[in-house]
């Protein structure tokens, strides 16, 4: 079974990646996770784009994850202790 969390989002750091306020997992996660964790949404990569092209879709992430929560389908943490995974805007 994959692993899942949910939470609020409090903050946008790039045009792919942003972080919760974890307030829910299930019960049967294999792992562990903080109360605040860093997701890069799967399959979505802005690391090579332009610094307009960055801020467009850094603000475009923004405008549809502010103030929402987020149920995210966990894959793996990457290299830099992100969380990769698939969203579900709540």
């Amino acid at each position: 079974m994959t692993d899942v969390i949910v939470g609020p989002v409090t903050g946008i750091i790039g045009g792919d990646t942003f972080r919760i306020a974890v307030t829910y997992y299930r019960d049967s996660n294999v792992r562990e996770y903080n109360d605040s964790e860093t997701i890069r949404i799967a399959g979505l990569h802005t690391g090579h784009m332009s610094e307009e092209q960055s801020l467009r879709a850094m603000k475009a992430l923004e405008q549809k994850l502010a103030g929402r929560s987020v149920k995210c389908i966990v894959q793996e943490r990457d290299e830099f202790g992100r969380i990769v995974a698939k969203i579900q805007v709540l």
